[in-house]
């Protein structure tokens, strides 16, 4: 993890230098009598520094691998550029960016995408190209976003970039990078899923440019020798974590059911009262893949009328708990539940009662191999009233 610290520190200091790199002079580059040894370097850093610290399966936006051959020091930056080649034709020009101290030993980097409609040439030509109409990006080595800007005309414009996912459209035999390579997920009753990674630009809320970027697979709910449930949560990035769970939606609901108990009629008094348990699911969470939760409120009380002919009447009504009462967490994620909740307020003429949950807070942590990150949603003074006669 030394890479992660040193990117920390020296995050400022990258920002500022890369942020004009894909737009520098192009008589900065200096001739290099050695030039593989310039690429040995970078591609010795990359793989011990980057490789190490996010793992052997790192992709690099896409289906893209750097092409160490081209790797180019420009000594007034002082920063290394290395051109990642993409297997498909695309509208971008990707790129390594690592930055270096004053003797050229390299402390740091990002990626440095550059986009536009125009036509870009092979070779770092295209890294000095004045973006008229497109975008210059930087990403962490983890897929981050560090610093986006987007211009039309010359000048820059606001435009928002995101990595979001999708459930993967081929999760069958016919992609053999995307199924289960040893059938031992099946075997132990889990399912092998794969969730498809995209790079999206928004405009005033449009879609106008995606990207696919990679795919992660993994056994989801599988049971191994000691009983416990498997899931390649250490394959996930801080990066996506952060993204899955800034895509939690959550809805309010009203969904409110009473169970009544028996009916007991007093023979003298001609009073009957029953056991009236309302039951109130009042949250829903949805996560990737389909994967959601519902939050149930349940509250205990009785009823009564004071004859055959009498209306339905509440008698007492107190909270009891809340609780996930429907759903499945995904793999890598846990939850815990707070809450503040009073008794129902019985009406006057006592026909209804008026349950406020003051405050819940559900927070969520999801895990992965690099660390966790953990998120709250809450449902703050919402009422709902049950009717004594339901």
């Amino acid at each position: 993890m030394k890479f992660k610290a040193n990117w920390v520190i020296n995050s400022l200091v990258l920002l500022t230098i890369t942020l004009g790199a894909c737009k520098k002079n192009s008589t900065e580059e200096i001739e290099i009598k050695n030039k593989e040894k310039v690429s040995e370097k970078a591609k010795t850093w990359f793989e011990t520094s980057v490789s190490k610290s996010i793992g052997s399966g790192i992709e690099i936006l896409g289906t893209g691998k750097p092409d160490w051959a081209t790797t180019v020091y420009y000594p007034g930056k002082r920063i290394y550029v290395i051109k990642v080649r993409l297997e498909k034709q695309a509208k971008a020009n990707k790129y390594i960016v690592l930055m270096a101290d004053e003797r050229a030993n390299i402390i740091g980097g990002a990626y440095c995408v550059v986009i536009t409609e125009n036509k870009i040439d092979e070779g770092h030509a295209s890294f000095d190209l004045e973006v008229n109409d497109g975008a210059v990006l930087y990403y962490q080595f983890d897929n981050s976003i560090l610093a986006t800007k987007h211009y039309e005309n010359g000048r820059e414009v606001n435009k928002k970039d995101i990595i979001t996912y999708k459930k993967s459209k081929n999760q069958g035999n016919e992609n053999p990078n995307l199924v289960d390579p040893d059938e031992e997920c099946y075997e132990n009753g889990g399912q092998w899923q794969c969730i498809d990674w995209y790079w999206q630009t928004w405009v005033n809320g449009e879609l106008v440019y995606e990207e696919y970027l990679y795919s992660t697979c993994a056994c989801y709910g599988a049971t191994g020798g000691g009983g416990g449930t498997t899931s390649t949560c250490q394959n996930l990035t801080m990066a996506q974590v952060h993204t899955l769970m800034t895509n939690i939606t959550t809805e309010t609901q009203f969904n409110v059911s009473i169970s009544h108990g028996q009916s007991i009629m007093n023979e003298e008094t001609g009073l009957i009262t029953r056991t009236s348990n309302p039951i109130w699911m009042f949250y829903k969470a949805n996560f990737f893949l389909g994967y959601y939760a519902e939050y149930t409120a349940y509250f205990t009380g009785t009823t009564f009328k004071n004859n055959i002919n009498d209306f339905w009447k509440w008698n007492n009504i107190s909270f009891s708990s809340i609780s996930k009462s429907a759903g499945t967490l995904p793999p890598c994620l846990s939850q815990s539940i707070s809450h503040t909740v009073s008794n129902p307020l019985i009406s006057g003429d006592k026909k209804t009662a008026t349950a406020t949950l003051t405050n819940v807070t559900i927070t969520y942590t999801y895990s992965c191999f690099f660390g966790s990150e953990t998120g709250t949603r809450s449902v703050v003074g919402l009422e709902s009233i049950f009717h004594a006669e339901n």
